[in-house]
C-alpha cells in the first residue's frame, strides 16, 4: 500500500467554516484515511511538506465546456471529434493545475461523443486529468440556443446540434444520451447570446416538450440541467425540475382578498415558496 503524509501549514477541510491550524493528512493509496494534528510517520510513507501553504479539498467547477471554444465557435465547431477531445484534455489538465479536481462538462457541439471519450480515458488511467461529470450534448428546439446551423452560410446539415421538435424525438435524444454514458442531460429552453437566429428573451420549448424531456431524464435516473434566460424560461425550468408544488400551494391557499395578511402577506408567502424551490434546484444542480 502506497502511503503519503501531507504536512499543512493551514487546512480548510470543507467541514468547518474555520481554517484549521497546522495539520497533517495521511493518504493511503488514493484515499484520505486520517486528518489530525499529527498522523505519525508510517513505514515507507512519502512526506510532502506544505508547512508554508494552505491546503484545501479540490475545487469543483459545475459548468465548463472543455470541447467548445466559445471565442472561436464557428471554426472550432467544424474541427473533427478527436481534435476537440484533445483540446478538452488540455483544458482539463489546466483546470487541475489550478486546483480543480472535478469538472461538470455541460455539452459539446459535435456529432460524436468527445467529452464522453475524454471522461472515459481519464477514468481508465489512459490520461491524467480531473474527474469529469458529463452532459454529452445540448438538446434544443430547432432555432433554439443549442441549434447552431444558422451560423454557417452553406446551410449544411452536419448534425452538430441535437435538435428536436416533438416529444417523440426528444425522448429519442435523451435515451441516446443515456445509451452513450451521459451523467447528466443538458437542454436549452430559451434563446442565447452566441447562437444565430434566436432571442434570449423567448422560450423555445413548449410545455409538453419540456415536460417530456424532464420525465424521460427522470425515468432514466439522469439529473437535468437547463440553460435558461428569460423569466418565463426560468419558471418553466423550475416546474420541470419536479419541484412545482411549493409555488402552487401558496396560490391555492390564498383567498381572493390575499388570504391571511392580505395581498402583501400572500406575496411574502409566494416569495418564500419560490425561494425554497430555487434553493432545492440549486442544491440539486451542485449534487455530484
Amino acid at each position: 500500500m502506497a502511503r503519503a503524509v501531507v504536512v499543512c501549514g493551514k487546512l480548510f477541510d470543507g467541514l468547518s467554516d474555520m481554517m484549521r491550524g497546522p495539520s497533517e493528512i495521511l493518504i493511503e493509496d488514493d484515499t484520505i484515511s486520517e486528518v489530525s494534528n499529527s498522523v505519525g510517520r508510517p513505514d515507507g510513507a512519502k512526506v510532502v511538506d506544505l508547512s508554508d501553504r494552505t491546503v484545501s479539498p479540490g475545487f469543483i467547477d459545475t459548468h465548463v465546456h472543455l470541447c467548445v471554444d466559445g471565442l472561436n465557435l464557428a471554426r472550432q465547431t467544424l474541427h473533427c471529434s478527436p481534435a476537440k477531445a484533445l483540446a478538452g484534455l488540455y483544458y482539463a489538465q489546466q483546470y487541475m493545475r489550478y486546483g480543480f479536481t472535478t469538472l461538470r462538462d455541460m455539452g459539446t457541439l459535435d456529432p460524436e461523443w468527445p467529452s464522453v471519450n475524454l471522461r472515459d480515458a481519464i477514468d481508465s488511467g489512459m490520461a491524467r486529468g480531473p474527474r469529469l461529470i458529463v452532459a454529452p450534448h445540448m438538446i434544443s428546439a430547432t432555432a433554439g440556443h443549442g441549434d447552431i446551423q444558422g451560423m454557417f452560410p452553406c446551410r449544411c446539415h452536419m448534425r452538430l446540434s441535437r435538435v428536436a421538435d416533438s416529444p417523440a424525438k426528444i425522448r429519442e435524444l435523451v435515451r441516446m444520451e443515456h445509451a452513450f454514458g451521459a451523467n447528466w442531460i443538458k437542454t436549452m429552453n430559451t434563446g442565447g447570446y452566441m447562437s444565430a437566429g434566436d432571442d434570449p428573451a423567448r422560450v423555445t420549448w413548449f410545455e409538453d416538450e419540456m415536460l417530456t424531456l424532464g420525465q424521460t431524464a427522470q425515468q432514466l435516473g439522469l439529473p437535468l440541467a437547463v440553460h435558461t434566460g428569460a423569466a418565463e424560461g426560468c419558471k418553466q425550468a423550475l416546474r420541470r425540475r419536479a419541484q412545482p408544488r411549493a409555488l402552487l400551494s401558496h396560490r391555492r391557499r390564498g383567498r381572493r382578498d390575499g388570504g391571511e395578511g392580505g395581498s402583501f402577506g400572500l406575496l411574502l408567502r409566494w416569495l418564500a415558496g419560490l425561494l425554497r424551490v430555487i434553493i432545492r434546484a440549486f442544491i440539486e444542480t451542485f449534487r455530484l
